[in-house]
């Protein structure tokens, strides 16, 4: 429920102009600026959870990982050639993600197939 207005103030009633953000005497964060919504928390718009460039969250459901123990994990993996977060879009582009996954375990090697025998290009 949003705070009492002080008259003639575009601040809340109890609080205080300049305080830091996150404080008590903070004004509330406006839905869809906190940082949870930055993050890809509960509150995260629909499109951050979709595309090419999911949140965090959405990367960890994804790969059925909590959230938390995920932040952890990614620090980790990123040394091992996880893509890091890009910072134009703010998230890990997900066809790389899906690529570091598939090299790790061996499904993106691209085999030569063996010989079948001489060619005969005469034959059509």
């Amino acid at each position: 429920m949003p705070k009492a207005r002080r008259p003639g103030s575009s601040t809340p009633q109890g609080a205080i102009e300049g305080a830091a953000p996150g404080s008590a005497f903070a004004p509330p964060i406006e839905r869809g600026r906190g940082i949870a919504s930055r993050m890809g928390g509960a509150r995260a718009e629909p499109h951050r959870r979709q595309g090419l460039f999911p949140c965090e969250a959405e990367v960890a459901r994804r790969l059925s990982q909590a959230p938390a123990e995920w932040a952890a994990k990614a620090i980790v993996l990123e040394r091992h050639g996880l893509p890091k977060i890009d910072p134009v879009m703010g998230g890990r582009f997900w066809p790389a993600v899906q690529a570091f996954w598939n090299r790790r375990y061996g499904l993106s090697r691209v085999e030569a197939s063996g010989l079948d025998g001489t060619e005969n290009l005469d034959a059509l």
